[in-house]
């Protein structure tokens, strides 16, 4: 017990934090509607 203080210790307020996934959910990557730009340079070769 932290005696002479009511806030609660830096790493309580960590752990209790809500990361962006938890809110929004997982999300996947968008893609354009549009076409897909060329690449500038041809895939190297495996």
């Amino acid at each position: 017990m932290f005696n002479g203080t009511t806030a609660a210790p830096a790493w309580w307020i960590a752990r209790q934090a809500t990361t962006q996934c938890q809110v929004f959910g997982d999300q996947m990557a968008t893609r354009s509607a549009g076409s897909t730009p060329r690449a500038i340079s041809a895939a190297a070769a495996p």
